[in-house]
Formats: structure tokens, C-alpha cells, sequence
């Protein structure tokens, strides 16, 4: 069991290395992020606005899909420097899985989930 993920602290230092990721990475300005902590597992939901460049792009629905597609490009490349992000702050070997991309007109979210590699290697 993953008692470490359960402290609040936890949750401040996820969240902390997780949008200093996606700062550098993604180049988001503005940045929401919320860390949720269930049993065994990191839950992080973010929010951030698009730039004005990519606010036309997701102005239609191919625009959008090709945004989905470049992000999970993204996060595929980053995956290994996030997962060692949320390592550090917990002191926890863990593996991401990203669930849900969800882009508007100016504005998208990411939910991600992050587990134990042990834990998921069990759910295969």
C-alpha cells in the first residue's frame, strides 16, 4: 500500500511538479491544477488556456482533434520526465496514464492518472 499518497502534503508537492512540467513543457501560462489521492493512486486534473495561436486552431473540430493529437505526442515524449516529477515529490515509483484530453474554444483539460508500477502492472 501507498500510504505516502495519502497525505495532503503529497498532494501539494504533485501538483507543484506537475505544473512546472506542463509550464515548461506544454508552455502554459495559466495553469489549474487539482491533485486528487484514492487509494493507490495520484489523480491530477489540469486546466489551461490556450494561446491566442491556438485559440483559431480550436476554432473548428479538425483544429481540435489535431490539438488532441499533438498534445498525447506531447505527453508520450514527457511521459518519463513527469513520472520522475511525481517520483521525486512522493517518493514513489510511478506510471501515468492519461484518460481524457478535452479541448474547447479557448481553453483545454487533461485528466491523468498516476499509479504505483506495481499496481498497474497488476491490472494487466
Amino acid at each position: 500500500m501507498l500510504t505516502t499518497l495519502s497525505q495532503a502534503s503529497t498532494g501539494k508537492a504533485v501538483g507543484e511538479a506537475v505544473c512546472t512540467f506542463w509550464s515548461d513543457f506544454l508552455e502554459w501560462n495559466q495553469i489549474e491544477v487539482q491533485v486528487f489521492l484514492p487509494a493507490d493512486q495520484i489523480i491530477v486534473s489540469l486546466r489551461g488556456m490556450l494561446s491566442p495561436a491556438e485559440q483559431k486552431m480550436a476554432a473548428t473540430s479538425e483544429g481540435r482533434m489535431r490539438m488532441k493529437q499533438i498534445r498525447r505526442a506531447l505527453i508520450n515524449q514527457g511521459r518519463n520526465g513527469l513520472c520522475e516529477a511525481i517520483a521525486t515529490a512522493t517518493q514513489t515509483t510511478v506510471c501515468i496514464t492519461l484518460t481524457t484530453i478535452h479541448v474547447s474554444a479557448n481553453e483545454e483539460r487533461f485528466t491523468l492518472v498516476f499509479g504505483a508500477n506495481e499496481v498497474k502492472a497488476l491490472a494487466h
